[in-house]
């Protein structure tokens, strides 16, 4: 009598806490991408107050058998549908944790599914100079992007046809620049420092971009001097898709270009994709011969002078210039520098730090 006593008691408990354990709305279904193989949308509904977890189905709308999801606690999630289909959904509520309470499913929603719709290649390409004055050191910029549904690239490669780079100058290991690549139509997005991987001679070094996040090498460029000017190589490895979702690289070399004299300097692209497709651009400069410098480099203060020497607040890499580009003083690791040799002149100067780059001037008299 007890025993059937306490069982009532749970099963009346038990289908009390059911009756407040509903089922959700569904509000939207919302596009995303539509890559080569899937269209990809958000399947989104309201929250329960009571939920542990909520479960997800869905199939084609000819299809006998249903695909489950769990959703836990979110409420929105991007799932990947076949192209030109329709299909039906709905969702239902668990309220305890071991999902044994939950509630009937929802109202079922239909939505079809887009078409994969591939557009020719023309990938978007950029390059500019921190500035164009001749026969001196300038960051160099370049960015490559994509619309989605393009062919993906497989291979880039950028020609000048003048200048060179300070390969000679670089050792293994030094930091050079830094990239933002953004892929997946915008899903991902990365931070790279550009470190020198291996010289292979005075006119031709390897680029490893390390990952911010992860520590990993995820690529590399190979930069050279050519017969005329310079050469930047990039191979992205495949992943197995032809067909890109949209991306974007944006790549800073820093103080590695030495600007030619004075004239016009051409820069062009020879860029392939997947499929075998090529695209060749062209942007040209005016390099000139300026007496102002004034507005070449960035201001900071993380520095003093103190009795001929250059004192940072960290440790770190110093390179002096002189009006004319030239690297005339290199010392590395280390927070104070002598300049009591130089003359009087002005003279620019970048020092490299583990988490900052400063660039400034500095005026002898």
């Amino acid at each position: 009598m007890r025993f059937f006593l306490i069982f009532i008691i749970s099963f009346f408990i038990l289908e009390i806490t059911a009756q407040n354990c509903y089922s959700p709305n569904i509000l939207s279904v919302n596009d995303s991408l539509t890559t080569q193989y899937y269209n990809f949308k958000e399947l989104q509904f309201n929250s329960i107050d009571s939920a542990q977890e909520y479960r997800i189905r869905f199939k084609k709308i000819s299809d006998p058998i249903w695909e489950y999801r769990y959703m836990y606690l979110d409420t929105a999630k991007f799932f990947g549908f076949e192209h030109n289909e329709t299909y039906i959904w709905n969702v239902k509520t668990f309220c305890d944790t071991i999902l044994n309470i939950n509630s009937s499913w929802s109202i079922q929603d239909t939505f079809i599914t887009n078409s994969f719709v591939p557009i020719n290649f023309s990938p978007f390409f950029n390059i500019q100079l921190s500035h164009y004055i001749c026969d001196s050191i300038s960051d160099l910029n370049f960015l490559i992007e994509q619309d989605p549904n393009e062919p993906d690239i497989s291979s880039s490669s950028v020609f000048s046809s003048s200048g060179s780079f300070t390969i000679n100058l670089l050792n293994v290991g030094d930091i050079v620049g830094e990239a933002s690549v953004v892929a997946g139509g915008g899903f991902y997005n990365f931070e790279y420092t550009l470190v020198v991987d291996q010289i292979i001679s005075n006119n031709a070094a390897v680029i490893a971009m390390n990952n911010d996040s992860t520590g990993v090498i995820d690529g590399s460029f190979i930069i050279e001097n050519d017969i005329d000017g310079i050469k930047i190589v990039n191979t992205v490895p495949s992943d197995g898709n032809f067909y890109t979702t949209g991306n974007s690289s944006d790549v800073t070399f820093y103080n590695l270009f030495l600007n030619p004299p004075p004239g016009n300097l051409n820069f062009f692209t020879s860029i392939q994709s997947e499929l075998g497709d090529n695209d060749n651009q062209n942007i040209d400069f005016t390099i000139s011969c300026l007496n102002n410098f004034q507005n070449i480099l960035i201001k900071d203060s993380e520095f003093k002078i103190i009795d001929d020497q250059l004192v940072f607040y960290n440790h770190g890499d110093l390179m002096i210039y002189n009006l004319s580009g030239q690297l005339i003083y290199k010392k590395v690791d280390s927070e104070i520098f002598n300049i009591s040799f130089l003359d009087n002149s002005l003279y620019f100067f970048t020092f490299q730090s583990e988490n900052k780059i400063i660039k400034d001037k500095l005026i002898i008299y």
